[in-house]
């Protein structure tokens, strides 16, 4: 027998989804918040991916200006020639395996047993 959303489901008065905080059909509904520690978390996991993102884009784009020069220096406007690239390059690998780090400790600490 399928209850409907208007028809009391349990004792009390109250229907399947103000109880359980689903749908019917088992899947959350659209009103259902994240816990209140979640979102501070996602803020840092976030932040984190971008970051990383950004900071691994400088670096291959470095790297890559130190092999092709002539396809990086004008594309760039200038800016990142040789010895430029060549000194960002090498002043990123702390910031770089850092951020990794974090990244990947932020990313598996959700999934560890307790």
């Amino acid at each position: 027998m399928q209850v409907s959303s208007d028809e009391p489901a349990e004792a009390g008065g109250k229907d399947r989804r103000e109880h359980s905080g689903r749908e019917p059909g088992g899947h959350p509904s659209r009103h259902d918040s994240p816990p209140a520690n979640r979102g501070s978390r996602l803020n840092i996991r976030g932040m984190l991916h971008y970051t990383l993102a950004a900071v691994t884009g400088f670096f291959v784009l470095t790297g890559f200006g130190i092999t092709h020069p002539e396809i990086v220096a004008p594309a760039t406007g200038g800016l990142l020639g040789t010895a430029v690239s060549y000194k960002i390059h090498l002043l990123l690998w702390g910031p770089f395996l850092v951020i990794l780090a974090l990244h990947i400790f932020v990313s598996t600490s959700g999934q560890r047993n307790s």
